[in-house]
C-alpha cells in the first residue's frame, strides 16, 4: 500500500502582481515598445504575433473585441480577446475608424 505524500503549505508572493506588472511596463522608455508590450501581455500573443499584427487585424467594437492572429503557431489562425483596459491605456475606444496599416518589424 504506497503512503500519499504531505502536502506543503505555499505561501503567497510577498509581491504584488500589480506592482510587478507596472515596474515591467515603466521599463519600456520607447511609447512603441511599451504598446507592444502591453499588447502581448494583455492578449496572450506570441512575439512573433505581435510583430506581425496590422491594425485591421484589431476589432475593437463594443460587440466583438477581438484581435485576429494571421499564421500564428503552426500556421493556423485563431483570434484573442482584446481586453477593454488595453484600449482604455492608450485613450482609444474604438478603432474602427483606423483605416491605415501599421506593422511592426524586426528586433522589439
Amino acid at each position: 500500500c504506497a503512503r500519499p505524500w504531505p502536502r506543503c503549505h505555499r505561501s503567497n508572493p510577498s509581491c504584488s502582481h500589480a506592482k510587478r506588472k507596472t515596474r515591467l511596463f515603466a521599463c519600456c522608455s520607447h511609447p512603441v515598445y511599451r504598446t507592444v508590450l502591453q499588447t502581448i501581455y494583455a492578449t496572450g500573443l506570441r512575439i512573433s504575433e505581435a510583430c506581425c499584427l496590422r491594425v485591421d487585424d484589431i476589432d475593437s467594437a463594443p460587440d466583438r473585441m477581438c484581435v485576429r492572429v494571421v499564421a500564428g503557431k503552426g500556421g493556423a489562425d485563431r483570434y484573442s480577446i482584446l481586453s477593454p483596459s488595453l484600449l482604455a491605456v492608450h485613450g482609444v475606444d474604438d478603432l474602427s475608424g483606423v483605416h491605415s496599416c501599421i506593422t511592426i518589424h524586426g528586433g522589439v
